[in-house]
């Protein structure tokens, strides 16, 4: 084989440029819709971030301000980080972010993870006759969302989908989440015999035309299984076992990831069920359980209602971790809303106005997904999605709020918080302590005044300040002391943002440009020879080795050169197009079908070419020959 084959073409055959370069979205992956997300994947790839430990005001700020730098990045982050964004979207930011900006946004700012406990004060029982089965809990705490419609609700013009918790009709539904029990319900007034996860009702009366509910619980005389309920007017089933047979350990103290996939195209609604991705069992219709009281209701009649399952309609709101409304429907029954309080965690709750193929769930369940807009397809069904990783402020104004990461703004409402006595929220991740996943995505705090994000802002700005004080090549220090004077008089320091805008642009440069002659002297061991300090936020120390500095890169960035296969084929070596059969699912997500990668891959590539250009002159000195390069 001739080395142009070797390094151009991949297993079929095609040269992987020209495959990328002239394939349409779709066709390079079904599940990669919008050619503008490549577009800037390939941007981001091919960005040049300079090697410099941005975290030391004297790297970086030689014309502008420092204090100024760092105020407008962590103010760029928490005014304008898309966190309920696209993919498309989120990658956009980054790469309209300065090198300042990229480096604080990757390795200082603040990022969290977390997850809701439910029932960490669980109260008393009210003196109603039946608490031993639906339990009014005098400690409520449970997540309230309602589903619109409303203009965050509305994907596009032509859509009848209005509303974030629309269910039924020919596109199904389906819901998922990461739930941890940490023991079996008891059968005695301490917690309710039946716990609901959760409940969403239209405001109908049960029987009538108008009546639409889907409930999902759990009950202290079958603990290996869950209860649904879904109905739309005298159509579908209520407390259906899910698995029929039950056999599932749902109170072994571990965290699950649990799907409900309702179909309803067809002649009578049905279940599919999935745990940890895994099929568990499809096409559950209605037997079994049908009539089982719910969260203390007296047996409702029947329970198997045959027909298809129409679209339904009215004001949908929903609970999570009680019931909505009574079982019935009626105002002023009970069980009412509260009852059926639930006991345990739950992280990574997404309620989708669609049925989930099994590739979807087996593709998403171990990793976050992203959120939609109103000008791309993808993730539109996508009605609510609750993460938990807002934060801690100590604010309950603030962390009484669930944001919803779907981009539908259903933000929901955690009723009757109080942290100091119920501890429901948790800076911990499902997704890494089911072990599922290695690591979870942190996402940014978006709020300015939470300690972390405060804290360290403070501590950069009195960074910045000293050195601005020290460093006569600013910008702001050649304006006459006149000119200075008129423009503070003004107020608006016009010319003082005129010098920092200039003195940007000016920075970027001399940073690019001093990097520039020394990247071929760089080695290995180059890397640990780098002046860096130690920074400790929130409890991490950054430094030279750790996480946030990857080993054997030659930048502080953790993001090796993406030109460097240029300098290669400048000294005539032909380069290789390293994973060329790499899916773009690989080549844009870092992941498989099964798997997310702990690097992306275009970045071990150009880690390769790096290395190898650092030690050329090594590698044709103690070789020499092209086949040994090879």
């Amino acid at each position: 084989m001739s080395v142009k084959k070797l390094f151009n073409k991949n297993k079929k055959g095609r040269p992987i440029s020209k495959y990328l370069r002239k394939s349409s979205a779709t066709t390079i992956d079904p599940k990669i819709k919008s050619s503008g997300h490549l577009s800037e994947s390939v941007k981001k790839e091919n960005y040049f971030l300079p090697p410099v430990d941005y975290s030391i005001p004297e790297n970086f700020a030689k014309y502008g301000s420092a204090k100024k730098y760092y105020e407008a990045s962590f103010d760029h982050i928490v005014n304008n980080y898309p966190y309920d964004g696209s993919s498309l979207e989120k990658t956009k930011f980054y790469n309209n972010l300065s090198p300042l900006e990229k480096y604080t946004f990757q390795h200082l700012y603040p990022k969290e993870t977390g997850f809701i406990k439910f029932g960490a004060a669980y109260g008393t029982p009210s003196s109603v006759t039946d608490n031993p089965s639906g339990y009014y809990s005098s400690s409520l705490d449970f997540i309230q969302a309602k589903g619109g419609p409303h203009s965050g609700t509305i994907y596009s013009s032509g859509s009848n989908k209005t509303s974030n918790l629309s269910f039924g009709g020919i596109s199904g539904s389906t819901v998922e989440f990461f739930l941890k029990k940490d023991g079996l319900i008891p059968n005695d007034n301490s917690q309710s015999r039946k716990q609901v996860i959760f409940d969403l009702s239209n405001g109908g009366t049960s029987g009538s035309t108008g009546y639409g509910r889907l409930r999902i619980e759990l009950t202290s005389s079958d603990q290996d299984r869950f209860l649904v309920t879904f109905v739309s007017g005298t159509t579908g089933f209520m407390t259906q076992s899910v698995p029929t047979t039950g056999g599932l350990d749902i109170a072994s103290g571990s965290f699950h990831h649990y799907a409900f996939v309702f179909n309803t195209s067809g002649s009578a609604p049905n279940i599919d069920f999935y745990m940890d991705g895994i099929c568990h069992q499809t096409n559950i219709t209605a037997s079994g359980y049908g009539g089982h009281p719910t969260a203390g209701n007296v047996p409702s009649a029947g329970g198997v209602k045959s027909g298809s399952l129409n679209e339904v309609t009215g004001t949908f709101i929903a609970n999570i971790g009680s019931l909505r409304a009574p079982v019935s429907g009626a105002t002023g029954v009970t069980p009412d809303e509260g009852w059926g309080k639930l006991s345990a965690s739950v992280d990574e709750f997404r309620f989708w106005k669609t049925a989930r193929t099994s590739k979807d769930i087996g593709r998403n369940w171990f990793t976050q997904v992203y959120g939609g807009t109103n000008t791309v397809d993808s993730n539109t069904d996508l009605g609510v999605y609750f993460k938990f990783n807002e934060g801690i402020t100590g604010n309950s104004t603030y962390d009484s709020v669930a944001l919803d990461y779907s981009g539908r703004i259903s933000n929901g409402q955690i009723q009757n918080y109080a942290p100091t006595i119920h501890a429901m929220r948790s800076t911990g991740s499902a997704i890494v302590e089911s072990s599922a996943s290695a690591t979870e995505f942190k996402d940014p705090i978006i709020y300015s005044f939470h300690p972390d994000v405060k804290a360290l802002l403070d501590d950069k700005k009195s960074e910045g300040s000293v050195y601005d004080a020290s460093n006569a090549s600013a910008m702001h220090t050649t304006i006459p002391t006149w000119m200075g004077e008129d423009d503070n008089a003004v107020g608006a320091s016009n010319l003082q943002k005129l010098m920092q805008i200039m003195g940007t642009y000016f920075d970027t440069l001399q940073l690019q440009l001093d990097f520039l002659p020394g990247m071929k002297d760089a080695e290995y061991t180059k890397f640990f020879e780098l002046k860096a300090k130690k920074y400790s936020a929130a409890g991490s120390v950054m430094e030279a080795g750790s996480a946030y500095y990857p080993a054997f890169s030659s930048s502080f960035s953790g993001k090796p050169q993406p030109f460097t296969k240029f300098a290669l084929q400048s000294f005539g070596i032909e380069v290789p197009e390293i994973f060329t059969d790499a899916k773009a699912l690989e080549q844009f997500r870092s992941r498989d079908e099964h798997r997310e990668y702990k690097d992306k891959l275009y970045n071990v590539k150009n880690q390769i070419y790096q290395n190898v250009y650092n030690n050329l002159h090594f590698i044709l000195k103690s070789k020499g020959t092209e086949k040994s390069f090879r």
